[in-house]
């Protein structure tokens, strides 16, 4: 690995909200996992919970993503009518991964 990522890294794990402290050498970065007490474990099914429920949301957004993405090519005349109401139903029909 390139060590001019370690910096990146260390402070990508540092703003993670996972309680981590990485040390970093300069060659390696080691980060200590604290041992899992019921406290810790607690903590961890929240910030689990809390990126979840982001993603769950999030995953709504990709459905109207789409249909504007196809509003707009219509408008600008990349797509007929037809393969956009084709495509408008191929969006409705695909099931959302939860």
């Amino acid at each position: 690995m390139d060590p001019s990522l370690l910096p990146a890294i260390d402070k990508a794990i540092r703003a993670s909200d996972l309680g981590l402290n990485p040390v970093n050498d300069g060659k390696i970065l080691r980060v200590p996992i604290p041992p899992l007490t019921e406290e810790r474990r607690k903590e961890l099914v929240k910030h689990v919970n809390k990126v979840l429920e982001g993603h769950r949301n999030g995953g709504a957004q990709y459905p109207r993503d789409a249909n504007e993405d196809l509003k707009k090519l219509l408008k600008d005349k990349a797509i007929s009518e037809d393969e956009e109401k084709h495509a408008l139903e191929d969006v409705q029909k695909r099931p959302m991964s939860s």
